[in-house]
């Protein structure tokens, strides 16, 4: 692809993007940004010595110039005689996607990068999605528990059904393999290695975790709040 076929073009996209801005003007603070593929709920496997790709504009126009350069001046990069223009996916009816799309148009048009939204029904959206379909979208990230990773990052695309972008590298297919033939022993290493590689490679850009706010009545006793939910264990409560 030539607009996201290189990791230099990847990160100067994500530079780009004022990811913070949505956590606080639209999330109220509610939010952290992402850096990979792993939420910071799972402690013993989230590595946190990765370093966020900034919002730096700057660094984003020096990573575009190794082979895109607004050559006519119209305010939009170009290479090889190919303006940088791509269409961004989003399912309809989402404020949150509306709201976030729009803004990172604008962060994205401040570095001659032309982007134009498309809002498609979800079913549309997810059916289109799985058929790969889009180049660019905006979509929901969900990590399982237990964590499994490999339905999403394994390079056999057959069995990824959840590996969008069709990412393969192989050292991260070697640390699955791994983690499938030694699950009892401790893994840890392995994921944070794999962290480490997408977040070098930076496939997608990943944007931001959002908190689940939860509520209750305090006359209900018993109730125990997990990264499952609140209803998990529901039949234990007790109105006091």
């Amino acid at each position: 692809n030539i607009f996201f076929g290189s990791p230099k073009v990847r990160k100067a996209l994500t530079h780009a993007l004022d990811r913070k801005g949505v956590i606080d003007e639209y999330l109220k603070g509610y939010g952290q940004i992402s850096v990979g593929p792993v939420s910071h709920i799972f402690k013993n496997v989230f590595d946190d010595s990765l370093i966020e790709y900034e919002y730096n504009p700057e660094i984003a126009k020096s990573l575009l110039l190794e082979g895109w350069y607004d050559n006519d001046g119209n305010g939009i990069v170009e290479k090889n005689g190919v303006e940088f223009a791509f269409t961004l996916h989003i399912p309809s009816g989402n404020p949150r996607r509306d709201f976030s799309a729009s803004l990172y148009k604008n962060n994205l048009l401040a570095v001659g990068i032309d982007v134009t939204i498309e809002r498609n029904e979800l079913g549309v959206f997810i059916d289109n999605l799985f058929a790969k379909k889009y180049d660019a979208w905006m979509a929901a990230w969900v990590v399982p528990i237990p964590i499994n990773l490999k339905i999403s990052w394994y390079s056999v695309l057959d069995e990824t059904p959840l590996n969008f972008a069709s990412y393969q590298n192989k050292d991260v297919d070697k640390h699955f393999d791994y983690i499938q033939n030694n699950y009892s022993n401790d893994i840890s290493s392995e994921y944070k290695k794999i962290q480490r590689i997408i977040h070098d490679d930076e496939p997608y850009s990943f944007l931001y975790w959002v908190d689940n706010i939860i509520s209750y009545n305090n006359r209900i006793d018993n109730i125990n709040i997990t990264p499952l939910g609140a209803v998990r264990h529901c039949w234990q409560w007790r109105v006091n």
